[in-house]
């Protein structure tokens, strides 16, 4: 693979998880304060993975 592929892919990447963390954003609001600690939790990890990918991506570039 080269450098290209993994930017479009990182890229990809970057973008499911945003409508993921969107998605789940939605969840919380609906859920109310009884289970969006956990919720929150899974929210916070995809949001560091993102972080992580990003950072990838600018190394890259």
């Amino acid at each position: 693979m080269s450098a290209s592929d993994d930017k479009i892919i990182i890229r990809k990447t970057i973008l499911a998880l945003q409508s993921q963390i969107a998605d789940l954003d939605i969840e919380i609001d609906e859920e109310g304060s009884g289970n969006s600690t956990t919720l929150q939790k899974v929210e916070a990890i995809l949001q560091d993975a993102v972080k992580h990918l990003e950072d990838e991506f600018a190394k890259l570039s």
